[in-house]
């Protein structure tokens, strides 16, 4: 694995996406360095609506198989 995406619902306009990303990186800011420390890429996309996230989501599975790439949307309904 040299890869780690992040595909999140949420962010509005770019002012609010480029902040949303920035809270999850601290959030995840252990990990992060891991990975880094490994050589890994590491990176949390914000994606604005439930579905462009889970189409991005899918479209770097299918594209990247090697990759870890994780989905986190909100949990009123399954995606």
């Amino acid at each position: 694995m040299t890869e780690i995406w992040i595909y999140v619902e949420g962010g509005g306009n770019k002012d609010s996406r480029a902040r949303l990303r920035e809270s999850f990186s601290r959030f995840l800011s252990e990990p992060r360095l891991a990975a880094h420390q490994r050589s890994i890429q590491w990176r949390v996309v914000m994606c604005g609506s439930r579905e462009e996230a889970y189409r991005m989501f899918e479209d770097r599975l299918l594209r990247f198989p090697s990759a870890l790439v994780f989905l986190l949307v909100d949990a009123e309904r399954p995606v």
